[in-house]
C-alpha cells in the first residue's frame, strides 16, 4: 500500500474522529478487535517513559507505524478509548502498529513557546522520546503522527526536530493562530 494512501486513510479518519465526538456525540459500543495491545516503559532522559502499543494478530512488519499523540491532561490509553479503539481496527486492517505514548505528567513539551505545565518547565525531551519509539516500532518503515490539541502541537514539533520525517502529520482540535506564533528552538 502507497505511503499517500496510508497518510490519507488515517487523515480522513482523524476527521471523522473529530467531527464523530464533536458534533454528534454517542457511546461507543464493544470492539472486537484481532490484535493485542500492550502498556510498557522504558527510561528516557532520566524519565520512566510509558506508552501502548497495538500490534495486529498478522503481527506489525515495521513498515508501518501511526503515533497517536493525546491532548492535554490525557494519556495514550485514553485517546485510545476516546477514538473508540478506531486506530486499532485500521491497524488491523492495513497491517501497521500503532502507538500511543503517555505525555509527561499529562503533557507534552510541544512548539508552543509556553505553556504552564511540568513538561514545558522541565523542557522533557519528548522529541527524543518519541524518536526512541518510532526506532524500536518502524525501523526503516513509513511513520505518521495524529494528535490531538497538545498532542498535535507535540507532533508538528516532532515533524520539525525528529530524527526522521513523517509521512504524514494530522493535527486535531489546534487553533491555526497559534500555529503560526510557534517557535523551536534547538
Amino acid at each position: 500500500m502507497s505511503a499517500a494512501l496510508v497518510v490519507a486513510a488515517f487523515a480522513a479518519s482523524a476527521s471523522a474522529l473529530l467531527v464523530s465526538h464533536v458534533l454528534m456525540p454517542k457511546r461507543v459500543g464493544r470492539v472486537h478487535l484481532g490484535g493485542h495491545y500492550t502498556r510498557l516503559s522504558l527510561e528516557h532522559d532520566g524519565r520512566c517513559r510509558t506508552y501502548g502499543v497495538y500490534q495486529p494478530r498478522s503481527g506489525a512488519t515495521g513498515e508501518g507505524l501511526v503515533v497517536v499523540l493525546h491532548g492535554s491532561r490525557g494519556s495514550g490509553a485514553g485517546i485510545r478509548r476516546w477514538t473508540g479503539n478506531t486506530f486499532d481496527r485500521l491497524a488491523d486492517e492495513l497491517g501497521i502498529a500503532i502507538a500511543y505514548p503517555d505525555g509527561w505528567k499529562g503533557h507534552w513539551n510541544d512548539c508552543r513557546k509556553a505553556g504552564a505545565y511540568a513538561a514545558k518547565a522541565l523542557n522533557v525531551d519528548d522529541v527524543g522520546f518519541i524518536d526512541r519509539l518510532v526506532s524500536a516500532l518502524a525501523p526503516g518503515g513509513r511513520v505518521a503522527v495524529v494528535g490531538y490539541s497538545n498532542g498535535g502541537y507535540m507532533g508538528l514539533r516532532w515533524a520539525m526536530q525528529g530524527a526522521r520525517t513523517p509521512q504524514g502529520l494530522v493535527m486535531a482540535g489546534v487553533a491555526h493562530a497559534e500555529v503560526a506564533q510557534t517557535q523551536v528552538v534547538d
